[in-house]
């Protein structure tokens, strides 16, 4: 800390930040609800089989995106969530007319797939595969997340005294639930 030639604590401050953001982000998508939130993918409803274990097919979409009910697809947070590495495969999805699927966005809106928003998880499944949850269409803000406090950074110098060193940890509370009453806001797309 004496040594560094800018504001080394501020720094470490938003690095930690952002490292609780990036765990927040992974559990809040893949987690089990138990010992942590209930991720995204796991809190979704069954909404389709995909056509191919190994790949993805301009009706897999259409028929995802109807499995959900029109309440939930009328509302302004209904969006499609994937992988970039799935995504960049559907990019190359023709329809039997060769026309591509995927909708390019445009004066700053987010791509689109038959209409519907796009939203890339790096915490979704990235490889098409058998038993891959791969793609998941919903209203999103069916997905609650309920933070604690906020992120409380640690000084720990005894700890480190002996090195002469400082050492900091970062806690944060929180927790995430899809929110159902039984008609599933948000559905996934499965491979066989």
């Amino acid at each position: 800390l004496e040594d560094s030639a800018f504001g080394l604590e501020d720094e470490l401050a938003m690095m930690l930040g952002e490292r609780v953001g990036r765990i927040q982000e992974e559990e809040f998508t893949v987690g089990t609800g138990a010992a942590m939130p209930q991720g995204i993918v796991h809190g979704s409803a069954f909404g389709k089989t995909a056509a191919n274990a190994a790949s993805l097919v301009g009706d897999d979409f259409l028929d995802l995106i109807h499995s959900v009910d029109p309440a939930y697809r009328r509302d302004p947070s209904f969006a499609l969530m994937m992988h970039d590495l799935v995504f960049a495969a559907v990019r190359k999805i023709k329809d039997s007319q060769g026309r591509y699927l995927f909708e390019e966005g445009q004066n700053g809106m987010p791509p689109r797939i038959k209409g519907v928003p796009v939203v890339i998880n790096q915490n979704m499944a990235s490889t098409i595969a058998s038993g891959a949850k791969t793609v998941l269409a919903g209203a999103f803000r069916k997905y609650k997340v309920r933070d604690v406090n906020r992120v409380r950074v640690k000084r720990l110098e005894e700890r480190y005294a002996d090195y002469d060193q400082v050492g900091f940890v970062a806690f944060m509370r929180s927790d995430g639930k899809v929110l159902d009453a039984g008609t599933g806001p948000i559905k996934h797309l499965v491979h066989p």
